[in-house]
């Protein structure tokens, strides 16, 4: 054989090899599909996590802005004395079925006594803690602030 013949007899096998070769097997293509279904699965699941996110950050943004606002009422009270009393629209008690999601704010007024007398003996000083709970939250939020009668 010449060599003439035997290209042309060297492409005729390797084009009828690749012919053979064309496309993807059964196996590729389970394996894409496999893939492609978790990957297709997977996102409603990512979405509603981020909902649960967006609407968990949405409650615990409301009761930080209900304690954070009661907390400016209570170190505005002009009647130092009237914070610790339960009359209400003063600083201690507990209100429920406060705003959007229906928290219920606990407010609670002590005399500190760690500072009282320690610190400062020419002042007296109340610690004023806010607890707002409900709305869905597992965990509720507390604010604590200490105000001084000058």
């Amino acid at each position: 054989m010449d060599a003439v013949e035997r290209d042309d007899l060297d492409a005729g096998v390797l084009s009828m090899t690749r012919a053979h070769e064309a496309g993807f097997t059964l196996v590729e293509v389970m394996i894409a599909v496999v893939i492609l279904s978790i990957v297709v699965l997977s996102v409603p699941r990512v979405g509603l996590d981020f909902t649960r996110t967006v609407s968990s950050s949405r409650v615990r943004n409301e009761a930080n802005a209900v304690a954070n606002a009661w907390i400016s009422r209570c170190r505005a009270e002009p009647n130092y004395a009237a914070l610790d009393s339960s009359v209400a629209g003063k600083c201690r008690g507990t209100v429920t079925n406060l705003g959007t999601f229906a928290f219920t704010r606990t407010t609670t007024v002590a005399k500190d006594s760690l500072l009282s007398g320690v610190a400062d003996s020419l002042n007296d000083y109340k610690r004023i803690t806010v607890v707002v709970s409900g709305g869905g939250m597992v965990t509720p939020v507390t604010r604590t602030v200490t105000i001084a009668r000058f």
